[in-house]
């Protein structure tokens, strides 16, 4: 997956690293071309100021507890252990004071 990234300086103190989502520029118009056309603007005005714009790499990672789905479908205690579960959902609801 890729991030556009708007990557400036700041004065001479590091750098600013911006995710270009949301609010961090925005433009309006009359229709959508000029709005379009304004945001290309606003843009090239930061450009010309020394932003450049970066794609941020990010490796996407397979959720590890995905592993774990289906693990104990033929468990033999499976059953009763839903069925353990219920019951006691079923005593809170009943008397939540209880425990």
């Amino acid at each position: 997956m890729q991030i556009p990234v708007l990557l400036q300086s700041e004065n001479g103190n590091g750098f600013r690293a911006e995710i270009m989502a949301g609010q961090l520029l925005s433009a309006e118009g009359p229709t959508a071309e000029v709005a379009m056309n304004n945001l290309r603007g606003k843009i090239q005005e930061q450009l010309d100021r020394g932003a450049r714009i970066v794609n941020l790499e990010i490796v996407e990672t397979p959720n590890p507890w995905l592993q774990l789905v289906g693990v104990y479908k033929d468990d033999p205690y499976l059953n009763d252990y839903k069925q353990a579960i219920a019951d006691y959902r079923q005593q809170v609801d009943e008397d939540p004071d209880r425990l």
